[in-house]
């Protein structure tokens, strides 16, 4: 079995009834990537996994460094991007789990505002970054959560964390996923098979390092 989650039940029925993207997009995949971010520790691997989407999807919206502002991001978003990337920061206060936002090289980018979007054709977005899956303490159901925000706003695959994720691994674990997902001879991914292709990289990450849960197994497929 595959797993695979749903926020809410309102959020499950509309990502089902929007017909996935079968034909090509006008916009460009987007590329958020720091590996080096002001006031917070370094993800030199971010840059490894930035070059390994932009190797796999040439036409992207490449977003790094000092260009991936909170503004520049938003703003590359509203074009719709059919999958987008993030390497970066991702911080969840459980005391206030509205407060979660990926941090971006200006600052932050908050839930609010990210589900606040209204986007057409937009498949998957890949969060690979830590705690985008994580609630607040006070009520461990309550689905407020980067990931989610990204469902509202119009993305039907998600890929979040449940906690920090390992910036060595990271690169790797996507890397496996877009090898599955990508359609042979052509230019898209079919995101259809988004929970199988984590499933597959988890295992495989597992099989790797099997005594050390805490590497692989924060990465959870929110959608349909």
């Amino acid at each position: 079995f595959t797993s695979s989650y749903a926020p809410t039940l309102r959020l499950l029925r509309k990502s089902r009834q929007h017909a996935p993207l079968t034909t090509a997009s006008t916009s460009s995949p987007l590329l958020v990537a720091l590996p080096c971010t002001p006031g917070q520790p370094d993800l030199p691997d971010a840059a490894r996994e930035a070059d390994g989407f932009a190797r796999r999807f040439r036409d992207a919206t490449q977003l790094r460094g000092p260009d991936a502002t909170a503004t520049a991001t938003k703003k590359a978003l509203e074009n719709c991007p059919p999958w987008a990337h993030f390497a970066c920061h991702g911080i969840q206060d459980i005391s206030d789990p509205s407060a979660g936002h990926l941090r971006l090289y200006d600052g932050p980018m908050s839930i609010e505002e990210i589900g606040g979007l209204r986007l057409q054709h937009t498949e998957l977005a890949f969060l690979s970054a830590c705690e985008t899956f994580r609630g607040g303490a006070a009520l461990a159901d309550e689905a407020i959560t980067l990931a989610t925000a990204f469902q509202l706003a119009g993305y039907r695959h998600v890929i979040g964390t449940l906690w920090s994720i390992s910036d060595e691994l990271a690169p790797d674990a996507a890397d496996h996923v877009y090898g599955i997902l990508t359609r042979p001879g052509g230019p898209g991914i079919d995101a259809s098979k988004t929970a199988l292709a984590l499933d597959a990289a988890v295992l495989t990450m597992r099989e790797d390092c099997p005594h050390e849960p805490w590497l692989w197994a924060p990465y959870i497929h929110t959608g349909p």
